[in-house]
């Protein structure tokens, strides 16, 4: 991508994510710009322990939406997955994560996004199954709403969160920062920017996906591309449409 040649993007994930998004940046010609704006943790408790070891051995799909539940997932059921147990997955990244965790995947969504995900699955599934949702405590219902509505089983876990970050003092002049192009890729990450930065320029704001795209407007700023997939290439090409 030519447009990409010293373009300055910040990418505003979490701070051990960013690095790979910046590797990938710097290989195109891009100059990145970490300035991270949310913190992961994993949710740990009796309740989620004692509903991982009464529902994964009765279900016959575990469904993930990111490498972050995949991650929680794994480091909170430690035994082997029944045999009959399918794993489904959105894009690349978390079928990478639930392969070298979890040891297969049986599904991946074309599109990339947890609606096409839901959607997907609710015509690929044709006998009745219970399905185990593991996501983040603040995902939004797009995908429990699209198995639901295809007659789909389902149980919501939540083994992770996302935190936005907090201002820690004075807030960032978005200027001195250097970027011409901001990647957001969760609404969370769009509350930790605005909660660190102030605005003296009008950035041009990339987003991967509605839910992220919905939040920016809802902090009042512009959006110069949506990304189709929710993903890095996502973000790459809706820049490049842009530009």
């Amino acid at each position: 991508m030519d447009k990409l040649s010293g373009r300055r993007i910040l990418i505003t994930r979490a701070e051990e994510d960013c690095e790979s998004w910046a590797d990938q940046l710097r290989l195109l010609g891009a100059v990145p710009i970490i300035f991270p704006c949310i913190e992961c943790e994993p949710i740990i408790s009796k309740t989620i322990l004692g509903k991982l070891e009464q529902e994964v051995p009765c279900a016959h799909w575990l469904v993930f939406t990111s490498r972050r539940g995949v991650d929680a997932f794994a480091a909170l059921y430690e035994k082997p997955l029944p045999e009959k147990l399918k794993i489904a997955v959105v894009g690349p990244t978390t079928a990478q994560a639930a392969g070298e965790k979890l040891g297969r995947v049986d599904f991946i969504s074309e599109k990339s996004t947890a609606i096409s995900l839901g959607r997907e699955l609710g015509k690929k599934i044709k006998s009745p199954c219970r399905l185990i949702m593991a996501l983040a405590e603040n995902a939004g219902k797009t995908l429990e709403g699209e198995l639901d509505s295809a007659g789909k089983e389902c149980v919501r876990l939540d083994l992770y969160r996302t935190i936005p970050k907090k201002n820690q003092g004075r807030r960032r002049i978005i200027s001195s920062l250097g970027a011409d192009s901001i990647f957001l890729a969760s609404p969370s990450a769009v509350t930790g920017f605005t909660n660190q930065v102030e605005l003296d320029t009008t950035p041009n704001v990339f987003t991967i996906g509605p839910s992220t795209t919905a939040s920016v407007l809802a902090a009042g700023l512009a959006v110069a591309g949506e990304a189709k997939q929710s993903n890095l290439q996502g973000l790459l090409e809706a820049f490049s449409c842009a530009n």
